[in-house]
């Protein structure tokens, strides 16, 4: 499991330079402008690095491949599993940590809207790639792109409606712990989903 975290690390560092380039530019505009959607859309898109990785892997034949070695088709998946949480929580601490510092430099409290904006990030990073993935290994790479883009486009979505300047309403603390939690189930669930069908999966 180890030795596929860091070819798969090893490739991000190789093929995925732009991506994260581009995440990383998405991260300073927002704390530079203080727009929501700048802070909200890298969560969601570094979410589906592995989408992009397990791309390479079928190109270079390297899927094949790795049934050659010794290690599991559970193992391979659970390995795209961990990263998209890898660098989920990496980009949303980052993130949180900008978004702190540009409320205390600009001397405003921190307001219940402003949890409920840390509790969609939070959310949707796991929704996103818990519905994504499952696709892209049952579709493939490229019949997936079309379920990768429909993600992407909920991910601007949401991300549109959580940078509006007022809420018409708040969320109960209840309401954004469960949405949190649940968002974690899905991504569970689509964990053991992604290992079925990547078992029963011709390679």
């Amino acid at each position: 499991m180890k030795a596929l975290l860091l070819k798969d690390f090893y490739m991000m560092s190789k093929y995925c330079r732009g991506y994260l380039l581009f995440v990383i530019v998405f991260l300073l505009s927002g704390f530079m402008a203080g727009n929501a959607f700048f802070y909200t859309y890298p969560c969601f898109l570094i979410s589906l690095m592995p989408v992009s990785l397990y791309s390479y892997d079928e190109r270079e034949g390297f899927c094949a491949y790795c049934m050659t070695l010794p290690f599991s088709r559970k193992q391979y998946i659970s390995a795209k599993y961990l990263l998209s949480i890898i660098c989920i929580v990496s980009v949303l601490a980052l993130d949180v940590i900008l978004y702190l510092f540009k409320l205390r430099m600009s001397a405003v409290p921190f307001m219940p809207e402003h949890l409920q904006l840390l509790t969609v990030m939070t959310a949707v990073s796991f929704i996103i790639p818990a519905i994504s993935m499952p696709l892209i290994f049952k579709l493939g790479p490229e019949k997936g792109r079309i379920a990768y883009l429909v993600m992407i486009g909920i991910a601007c979505a949401v991300s549109t409606i959580a940078a509006g300047d007022s809420y018409t309403g708040s969320i109960p603390h209840i309401g954004m712990t469960a949405s949190i939690v649940a968002s974690v189930l899905l991504y569970a669930v689509s964990w053991l989903l992604s290992v079925k069908i990547y078992e029963k999966k011709e390679l």
